[in-house]
């Protein structure tokens, strides 16, 4: 069973967010299963985001936090 594998894109419109945020993300660590791949057209690796990890994602909370 092979498992399918989205670019930052594909990713960034399926959660509603810009690539770039996604982008910023991966740089955080919050796919835990994303890793790069060197492909022929591109000369930068690429992002590869198992589609699990974007469906069991929490999206962060936005905005401060509440005051006690």
């Amino acid at each position: 069973c092979r498992v399918k594998h989205l670019l930052p894109s594909k990713a960034a419109k399926i959660l509603g967010v810009k690539t770039v945020t996604v982008r910023a993300w991966l740089n955080q660590g919050k796919f835990p299963n994303a890793f790069r791949e060197d492909t022929d057209i591109s000369i930068h690796p690429v992002w590869q985001i198992p589609m699990s990890d974007v469906e069991n994602f929490k999206m962060p909370v936005r905005g401060r936090p509440k005051r006690n």
